[in-house]
């Protein structure tokens, strides 16, 4: 596999999503563990989390499953090639809630926030979604 040393200066089109735990799609054997520290002032961040992937056949979405102070979270993205793939687009069946444009839940974010106030943020986002007897 070729390096690409400007992969993470590249402009990004992703959709993220909250996933309720009941609605997770099978996902693939193969995972990996990501682990990152985001420092102030640098590129780097802290973000403990499995990153699984959703098995072949159909768009591949990558979902990372919080553990730690973060357990019972769980974010689902996928990057597109172009705008117009982007929108064009259908949300999938096991997405919950969209927060791609929700500051609070990207990576550097992630890092940083107090696990109780995200993880109280994310249960109200998916009860005005998910019924609560579900």
């Amino acid at each position: 596999m070729t390096h690409d040393p400007f992969k993470y200066a590249k402009f990004e089109r992703e959709r993220r999503f909250l996933v309720a735990s009941h609605a997770l799609p099978p996902l693939s054997e193969e995972n990996f563990l990501l682990e990152d520290l985001d420092l102030t002032g640098t590129q780097l961040r802290l973000r403990v989390q499995r990153r699984h992937f959703t098995p072949s056949g159909g768009p591949e979405w990558g979902f990372d499953v919080a553990e730690g102070a973060l357990d019972g979270l769980v974010l689902a993205e996928r990057e597109f090639d172009s705008e117009a793939e982007l929108h064009a687009a259908p949300p999938p069946e096991f997405a919950a809630c969209a927060v791609s444009d929700d500051a609070a839940f990207t990576g550097g974010a992630l890092a940083h926030a107090e696990p109780t106030v995200l993880l109280e943020r994310a249960r109200e986002l998916l009860a005005r979604i998910v019924p609560a007897n579900v």
